[in-house]
């Protein structure tokens, strides 16, 4: 997931990866939990592009409106094919924008506007990012939802690249072409999210969809409509990190934001090189939240854990000493200023919703009685927080204004060596 600000005209990065199995509920629920810790939406204006059947937020609730590239009723005789579409719950579309130029159609501003897994069927990507930028208020956040490659259809092929966002942008191009419809049908493979967990799609990957020139056929034919629903764009985390620092060359980046990113990053070595990637491109400051795994060892002394300690997609549990080893060498080179590490969220006891007995199964959230094993009740001897939240400071400028707006609940570590117990 992505959220980029407005006051700044900044990229965030904000990742998560879900397994297949999980529900479309449990998804939403997410991006909503990451959209809530920067927005409030109870009072937000908010925009949300290509919602079909899907809304983030309920429009009998919040202040919201729908844009998509054709109306309800068109969306509906598409999906009719399509068993994955719930007819009934398609949104009413108050914006129709056939090509993602929306100033040609409506103006109006909006404090948050929401976009999931709709960035990669937009060809022109630094136009449309321009495009919702203009539609946002002072201040305001787009929030991106943006699936990655190695979990999809779209696991053989090749990352889009800066080039392709430049060419495509000096060219104008509106709509999908021939050839961007073509390398989605020709590399097409049928593998899901929950194939890769299971390590279960090997043989998939030889299996084509369309032989060559089926697929220039199929790729003329939708080359003629006005619309064609295909992947214009694909991206690993890595990639869509390494494109917005190589367009951070033309637009410097203010500051950034990794929400609950790092942990389903494969090792640690590759977060290094990912957290100071960041640190090179970025002006101001840094803001990392993670799950706190420090209290693994004393929840599991007690027979407890965390829901998501073992979730098999967060295999890297980074503990307060190693973002320590990771962050202080960024200082002794200068990259940085200092950092701070801070505990949110403290857990008391083991009636936290978030605390399972250690025997739950994997791939859970939160407790409840109705799905989970009775556990018993004890109040925790030590400091146990849900959330680690870093504040990595680059220029040298007061971070106290963030640090009161996200209120840590205590800090931890500083590189200045100041400690709280």
């Amino acid at each position: 997931m992505v959220l980029l600000s407005k006051t700044y005209k900044i990229y965030l990065f904000n990742v998560l990866f879900f397994d297949g199995e999980i529900k479309v509920a449990q998804i939403i629920e997410k991006r909503k939990k990451n959209i809530e810790s920067y927005v409030d939406v109870k009072n937000a204006h908010i925009l949300e592009i290509g919602a079909l059947d899907s809304p983030t937020y309920d429009d009998k609730k919040y202040h919201i409106k729908f844009l998509d590239y054709t109306s309800k009723e068109e969306l509906a005789k598409k999906g009719d094919s399509n068993p994955r579409y719930r007819l009934e719950s398609l949104v009413n579309v108050d914006y129709v924008c056939p090509t993602p130029e929306y100033s040609k159609y409506f103006q109006e501003n909006f404090d948050l506007v929401i976009a999931n897994h709709v960035i990669e069927h937009i060809p022109d990507m630094i136009r449309w990012l321009d495009e919702l930028y203009n539609l946002l208020s002072p201040g305001g956040y787009l929030f991106l939802s943006v699936p990655d490659k190695r979990y999809t259809f779209d696991i053989v092929r090749r990352n889009t690249t800066v080039v392709d966002l430049l060419r495509n942008h000096e060219e104008s191009i509106k709509k999908p072409n021939f050839y961007n419809i073509l390398e989605h049908f020709y590399y097409h493979k049928s593998v899901s999210a929950s194939d890769v967990w299971s390590n279960d799609f090997k043989e998939k990957l030889g299996v084509k969809r369309y032989e060559l020139e089926e697929a220039i056929d199929v790729a003329k034919k939708h080359s003629l409509e006005n619309y064609a629903d295909v992947h214009c764009h694909v991206f690993t985390t890595d990639s869509f990190c390494e494109l917005f620092e190589e367009l951070g060359e033309i637009n410097k980046i203010k500051f950034g934001v990794m929400n609950h990113f790092l942990e389903h990053i494969p090792n640690i070595q590759d977060v290094n090189i990912i957290v100071k990637k960041a640190c090179s491109i970025i002006d101001d400051f840094l803001l990392i939240r993670q799950p706190y795994y420090d209290a693994d060892p004393y929840l599991f002394s007690n027979g407890f854990k965390f829901y998501w300690s073992n979730w098999r997609g967060h295999p890297n549990h980074m503990t307060l000493l190693e973002f320590h080893n990771m962050l202080m060498p960024l200082v002794t080179e200068g990259l940085i200023k200092s950092f701070s590490l801070y505990g949110m969220s403290p857990v008391t006891s083991s009636e936290d919703s978030a605390i399972h007995n250690i025997d739950s199964m994997i791939d859970q959230h939160g407790w409840n009685k109705k799905e989970h094993t009775p556990k018993r009740n004890i109040e925790f001897s030590i400091p146990v927080y849900k959330e680690v939240l870093a504040i990595v400071d680059l220029s040298g400028n007061s971070t106290d204004k963030v640090i009161s707006k996200l209120k840590p609940f205590v800090k931890l570590y500083s590189s200045d060596n100041e400690t709280t117990k």
